[in-house]
């Protein structure tokens, strides 16, 4: 294996192997930062020009594709408040707050060190441990997918601010949405209005653009008309130093690559499961979990440590055993396959120089995103400098043009505009966005999960005896109850009488 690695890796030193590797990651930051369009349709549109390629070249290219996008997603989120890609919308929360502050460059700096961080983690596990975490994660059945949502929505008492009611309502919003359509395992039409287009679903991007991106819109334009001027936005830097905080988050660095590089595996979850469970989980374990959405590093950190970890991860299964662990590695493997090689465990055997040199090369993309990115953080920064009644309507084209470019269909711009005045009513009256994005994203995995399981075990009772579901169940009541039960004791202390 030690001389598979280094094979691989003199590869990349190839200079056509290398540019394709650049070009790569430079086209993937370019797909992040469009909003609607995605890494798995950009990957899909150059299958038809990796053909002119050599197979190395071709997977190189699209898996440098694949990493960078996910990266180049926080961009968009940071700068506009619109994410790039599904799995960026945690990254907002935190990184808009920081670049209003006039950080913009801080913000961008530690999403870019972090992804790229992940990246390579994820790589590196990809070479050294892939067959063994690939046949652990398969062990995974229906009852487990269900309760590590449902442990993933237990944070919501922890995201609902001052009011852990409103956190709840916002949260069964989310939920309700993705009710609507016909159902995946029924077939039954539900609450679609005899919409030929709702039966397909509310797409989660629209939803996202139009909660955060059309909803900052409406805010700003408030501002302008019922407001005082905002105070000018100081200058921003490119802040490099922000390497040195990462010392100090190694203990959420390491929990989130952990949390990214497992969900990457599980069929199904990938990347977007994976940066709410890591900000979830960096809330629930933070001794101050009041900062977050205030603007603080580590809520930048955790989604994108956790986003691009889960990239590597979902590549584990796709490699060695030929399961997609995220629609971009079914396609890219639909990429595998158009070049004659056959996705599975004799890929390695059969295709070893190949298989090798990709790996590498993912790798290879994810050291390089770091300079690409960095560089050119103190061009994207000064968007910031813009006028705010050009960035305004700038904001407002990104989204209209991210939600059609969805579907190239206007009733995802519909969608859009109905979630930016919900969403924009909600803040408004204190409701939190966090837990309904939480929905959104958990439900429909949770949905299916529980629907199959029934239908597989017959009973609910599985779910409850399987011992890693019902440990998580057991867990997700308890980590649901002890916001509520810490803040009934410091409420009671406060009350008690001083003797």
């Amino acid at each position: 294996m030690f001389d598979n690695i280094i094979a691989g890796l003199s590869s990349v030193a190839d200079p056509m192997h290398f540019l394709v590797i650049v070009f790569g990651v430079i086209l993937g930051i370019i797909v992040g930062i469009l909003p609607g369009l995605g890494s798995t349709a950009a990957v899909a549109i150059l299958i038809p020009v990796t053909l002119w390629m050599t197979p190395m070249q071709a997977l190189s290219m699209l898996g440098a594709l694949y990493a960078a996008s996910t990266a180049g997603g926080s961009i968009t989120s940071i700068l506009f408040r619109i994410p790039g890609e599904s799995s960026s919308a945690v990254t907002l929360f935190d990184g808009f707050p920081m670049a209003k502050r006039g950080e913009g460059g801080r913000a961008l700096g530690i999403s870019m060190m972090a992804s790229a961080i992940g990246g390579t983690v994820s790589a590196l596990v990809l070479m050294l441990v892939a067959p063994q975490l690939a046949k652990i994660a398969l062990e995974f059945d229906q009852a487990e997918y269900f309760a590590l949502c449902l442990f993933g929505m237990s944070a919501v008492t922890s995201l609902g601010g001052k009011s852990q009611l409103k956190g709840l309502l916002s949260l069964c919003i989310g939920l309700f949405v993705v009710t609507i359509g016909m159902s995946g395992v029924t077939g039954v039409d539900r609450f679609t209005f005899g919409s030929m287009h709702l039966r397909y679903g509310v797409n989660m991007v629209a939803v996202v653009v139009g909660l955060f991106g059309f909803s900052e819109f409406l805010r700003n334009t408030a501002k302008v008309v019922f407001e005082k001027k905002e105070q000018q936005i100081r200058r921003v830097r490119t802040n490099l130093h922000v390497i040195k905080e990462f010392m100090r988050m190694k203990a959420i660095a390491l929990r989130s690559m952990l949390i990214g590089i497992f969900m990457g595996i599980l069929p199904g979850s990938g990347s977007t499961v994976a940066s709410v469970l890591a900000y979830n989980e960096a809330v629930r374990w933070s001794k101050h979990p009041e900062k977050y959405g205030t603007g603080i590093d580590e809520g930048i950190a955790a989604p994108e440590f956790a986003n691009n970890a889960a990239c590597g991860g979902a590549l584990i299964p796709a490699l060695t055993l030929g399961i997609p662990g995220s629609s971009t590695c079914a396609v890219i493997l639909a990429a595998m396959m158009s070049h004659g090689l056959t996705p599975g465990p004799r890929l390695f055997v059969e295709n070893t120089d190949i298989v090798w040199g990709f790996i590498a090369a993912f790798l290879a993309a994810n050291v390089i995103m770091i300079f690409v990115g960095l560089l050119g953080i103190w061009v994207l920064a000064k968007v910031l400098h813009i006028p705010k009644s050009i960035l305004n309507w700038t904001i407002f084209l990104f989204c209209v043009i991210g939600a059609f470019g969805i579907n190239n269909n206007m009733i995802d711009v519909y969608i859009m505009f109905i979630f930016g005045f919900l969403g924009f009513a909600l803040e408004k009256y204190g409701f939190p966005l966090m837990p309904m994005v939480l929905g959104i994203i958990l439900g429909p995995v949770a949905e299916t999960a529980l629907n199959t399981g029934m239908i597989q075990y017959g009973s609910f009772w599985p779910f409850i005896t399987r011992p890693v579901g019902g440990a998580l169940l057991f867990l997700s009541i308890l980590s649901a109850l002890f916001p509520l039960i810490r803040n009934a004791i410091e409420q009671r202390q406060v009350k008690a009488p001083v003797s």
